[in-house]
């Protein structure tokens, strides 16, 4: 007699297991690379005419912010850094990682995200512009908890990036009804 076996296999990414078949539904109309004219802005890497201020210390983008809060004392080092795959590359060589660094990622690219949209009105509007497409931030390199590889991924950073547009629209909606009313 034959007998068919099933192997589930759960995926462990970076601090979670991942549902299994971890599928993201990435609906027709959805923005999937960050890249090209329309969309760049909408990544980490995006630099252009882009500084803001994060713990006292200024940055050119949010990746080299977010890869600075992976060892805060050498922060520094990451905000002189003017090419962000240099910061991610020193960010990823670094020996001494917070060690709540896993509790604390997701919270500090939220604030991150935030901020680059809040304090930079050019930004913010073409956020806002977007209206209520869905964000995935797609890669061929396997990125699974930000983004999504092949179907397969968390989508941490898109669902981050909606999220700071509705408080952001909303935001202008009660800025708005405010003025109206005065």
């Amino acid at each position: 007699m034959f007998q068919k076996w099933c192997i589930v296999i759960r995926i462990y990414v970076r601090g979670e297991f991942m549902k299994e078949n971890n599928v993201y539904e990435i609906k027709e109309n959805a923005i999937t690379l960050f890249k090209g004219k329309d969309y760049s802005f909408l990544s980490n890497m995006y630099s252009y005419k882009v500084e803001f201020e994060y713990n006292g210390l200024t940055f050119n983008c949010v990746e080299s912010a977010y890869q600075a809060q992976k060892d805060p004392s050498r922060a520094d080092r990451f905000s002189r850094c003017k090419r962000p795959d240099m910061a991610k590359r020193m960010g990823s060589n670094l020996k001494n990682i917070r060690s709540d660094w896993e509790d604390v990622k997701e919270g500090i690219m939220r604030e991150l995200v935030f901020i680059k949209f809040s304090q930079n009105e050019r930004l913010k509007e073409r956020l806002l512009n977007t209206g209520d497409v869905q964000f995935v931030e797609g890669n061929t390199w396997g990125d699974t908890y930000w983004g999504v590889c092949n179907g397969v991924g968390l989508n941490k950073l898109g669902e981050i990036l909606m999220e700071v547009r509705e408080i952001l629209r909303n935001e202008k909606i009660t800025k708005n009804k405010y003025i109206k009313e005065i």
